[in-house]
């Protein structure tokens, strides 16, 4: 005795919804896999960076930054490692990518100016400079309030 199997529009309709299904969860499956790379990307360039292997950690970052082009530790990281390399203009671009990204780390910038000064800008590092003075000053004075001795 063979079965016979339904072929209404009711099991279409499921059919549908598990093929759906299955290409939700393959989906979520690429996401995670493709950000696991990225992390594991970042981590290992990370680790080059530390151990002093500046072509391979810029690499990572390039990967990393392939993957995720908004990745502002990323592009600071291959900034650093840019730098390192003697790559001085590509340093300044990657730094002034990362300070578009984070604009209010404006630790970011003293890297721009160094950057800067290394390629012989002194007028365009002193202009960074003062950008980050005026941005960080008043922090600072925030900071410090109630820490001045007050003489007496």
């Amino acid at each position: 005795m063979t079965s016979r199997r339904s072929t209404g529009p009711g099991m279409r309709a499921e059919c549908r919804y598990v093929a759906g299904l299955a290409a939700c969860v393959f989906f979520l499956a690429a996401t995670a896999a493709l950000a696991a790379s990225s992390e594991m990307n970042f981590a290992k360039g990370v680790v080059a960076f530390s151990r002093g292997d500046l072509r391979d950690a810029e690499n990572r970052f390039r990967d990393v930054l392939g993957e995720s082009p908004d990745n502002a530790q990323a592009v600071y990281y291959l900034g650093q490692a840019q730098l390192g390399l003697g790559k001085i203009e590509a340093a300044a671009g990657s730094f002034r990518r990362a300070i578009e990204l984070s604009p209010a780390n404006h630790a970011i910038r003293l890297d721009l100016a160094l950057a800067l000064t290394k390629a012989g800008n002194f007028s365009g590092a002193e202009e960074v400079l003062l950008a980050a003075k005026d941005a960080l000053l008043p922090r600072v004075v925030s900071l410090s309030v109630g820490k001045i001795p007050s003489g007496t």
